[in-house]
Protein backbone atom coordinates (compact mmCIF):
# COMPACT_ATOMS: atom_id res chain seq x y z
CA UNK A 1 0.00 0.00 0.00
CA UNK A 2 2.78 2.43 0.87
CA UNK A 3 4.39 1.97 -2.54
CA UNK A 4 1.25 3.11 -4.34
CA UNK A 5 0.77 6.02 -1.95
CA UNK A 6 4.32 7.14 -2.74
CA UNK A 7 3.48 7.31 -6.41
CA UNK A 8 0.29 9.32 -5.92
CA UNK A 9 2.14 12.64 -5.56
CA UNK A 10 4.01 12.48 -8.88
CA UNK A 11 0.92 11.12 -10.63
CA UNK A 12 -1.08 14.06 -9.32
CA UNK A 13 1.73 16.38 -10.43
CA UNK A 14 1.15 15.07 -13.93
CA UNK A 15 -2.54 15.93 -13.68
CA UNK A 16 -1.74 19.43 -12.45
CA UNK A 17 0.59 19.95 -15.40
CA UNK A 18 -2.20 18.82 -17.73
CA UNK A 19 -4.69 21.15 -16.03
CA UNK A 20 -7.16 23.60 -17.54
CA UNK A 21 -6.26 26.61 -19.68
CA UNK A 22 -6.04 29.91 -17.83
CA UNK A 23 -7.48 33.24 -19.00
CA UNK A 24 -6.79 36.86 -17.98
CA UNK A 25 -3.83 35.91 -15.81
CA UNK A 26 -0.14 36.68 -15.83
CA UNK A 27 2.54 34.05 -16.32
CA UNK A 28 3.58 34.46 -12.67
CA UNK A 29 0.01 34.01 -11.44
CA UNK A 30 -0.33 30.73 -13.33
CA UNK A 31 3.01 29.47 -12.00
CA UNK A 32 2.10 30.52 -8.45
CA UNK A 33 -1.16 28.56 -8.76
CA UNK A 34 0.60 25.46 -10.08
CA UNK A 35 3.26 25.67 -7.37
CA UNK A 36 0.55 26.05 -4.72
CA UNK A 37 -1.25 22.94 -5.97
CA UNK A 38 1.97 20.92 -5.98
CA UNK A 39 2.92 22.10 -2.48
CA UNK A 40 -0.59 21.36 -1.19
CA UNK A 41 0.16 17.67 -1.93
CA UNK A 42 3.07 17.84 0.51
CA UNK A 43 5.76 18.24 -2.12
CA UNK A 44 8.55 20.80 -2.10
CA UNK A 45 9.27 22.64 -5.35
CA UNK A 46 12.52 24.21 -6.46
CA UNK A 47 13.32 25.82 -9.81
CA UNK A 48 15.54 28.47 -11.31
CA UNK A 49 13.30 31.25 -12.63
CA UNK A 50 13.90 33.97 -15.17
CA UNK A 51 11.33 36.60 -16.13
CA UNK A 52 11.71 38.43 -19.42
CA UNK A 53 8.82 40.67 -20.40
CA UNK A 54 5.74 38.50 -20.91
CA UNK A 55 7.62 35.21 -20.44
CA UNK A 56 8.48 33.32 -17.26
CA UNK A 57 11.01 30.53 -17.79
CA UNK A 58 11.70 27.87 -15.17
CA UNK A 59 14.64 25.52 -15.50
CA UNK A 60 15.77 22.54 -13.47
CA UNK A 61 12.42 22.20 -11.70
CA UNK A 62 12.42 19.55 -8.97
CA UNK A 63 9.34 18.52 -6.99
CA UNK A 64 9.97 16.03 -4.21
CA UNK A 65 8.36 14.54 -1.15
CA UNK A 66 9.25 12.22 1.66
CA UNK A 67 6.97 9.24 2.12
CA UNK A 68 5.55 8.34 5.55
CA UNK A 69 6.59 4.95 6.95
CA UNK A 70 9.62 4.82 4.66
CA UNK A 71 13.11 6.14 4.43
CA UNK A 72 13.45 7.81 1.08
CA UNK A 73 11.63 10.10 -1.30
CA UNK A 74 9.86 10.47 -4.61
CA UNK A 75 11.28 13.12 -6.94
CA UNK A 76 9.97 14.54 -10.24
CA UNK A 77 12.21 16.60 -12.54
CA UNK A 78 11.38 18.85 -15.49
CA UNK A 79 14.23 20.49 -17.41
CA UNK A 80 12.28 23.50 -18.68
CA UNK A 81 8.83 24.98 -18.21
CA UNK A 82 7.83 28.22 -19.94
CA UNK A 83 4.78 30.43 -19.31
CA UNK A 84 4.14 33.07 -22.00
CA UNK A 85 1.42 35.70 -21.74
CA UNK A 86 -0.63 36.11 -24.92
CA UNK A 87 -2.35 39.28 -26.10
CA UNK A 88 -5.78 37.67 -25.64
CA UNK A 89 -5.26 37.28 -21.86
CA UNK A 90 -4.31 33.62 -21.91
CA UNK A 91 -1.00 32.09 -20.91
CA UNK A 92 0.73 29.57 -23.18
CA UNK A 93 2.55 26.81 -21.29
CA UNK A 94 5.37 24.80 -22.82
CA UNK A 95 7.15 21.88 -21.14
CA UNK A 96 10.31 19.99 -21.96
CA UNK A 97 9.67 16.97 -24.17
CA UNK A 98 10.10 14.69 -21.14
CA UNK A 99 10.04 14.62 -17.36
CA UNK A 100 11.40 12.04 -14.96
CA UNK A 101 10.06 10.57 -11.74
CA UNK A 102 12.33 8.61 -9.41
CA UNK A 103 11.50 6.82 -6.17
CA UNK A 104 13.84 5.13 -3.74
CA UNK A 105 12.00 3.90 -0.67
CA UNK A 106 12.83 1.56 2.18
CA UNK A 107 10.09 0.37 4.52
CA UNK A 108 11.03 1.50 8.04
CA UNK A 109 9.67 -1.69 9.65
CA UNK A 110 10.55 -4.50 7.25
CA UNK A 111 13.57 -3.00 5.51
CA UNK A 112 12.02 -3.92 2.13
CA UNK A 113 13.26 -1.61 -0.61
CA UNK A 114 11.38 -0.34 -3.65
CA UNK A 115 12.95 1.63 -6.47
CA UNK A 116 11.41 3.15 -9.56
CA UNK A 117 12.64 5.28 -12.44
CA UNK A 118 10.12 6.59 -14.95
CA UNK A 119 10.41 8.93 -17.94
CA UNK A 120 7.26 10.54 -19.31
CA UNK A 121 7.47 11.95 -22.83
CA UNK A 122 5.03 14.10 -24.75
CA UNK A 123 4.85 16.02 -28.00
CA UNK A 124 3.25 19.33 -28.80
CA UNK A 125 2.42 20.31 -25.24
CA UNK A 126 1.87 24.03 -25.59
Amino acid sequence: MTKWTALAGPATLGLVLAGPAWADLTAMQVWDSWRGQIESMGMTVEAETEADGDTLRLTNMVASMGVPETEGAVTARIDELTFTERSDGTVAITLSPSLTVDADLTNSDSGERAQMAMRVTQTRYS
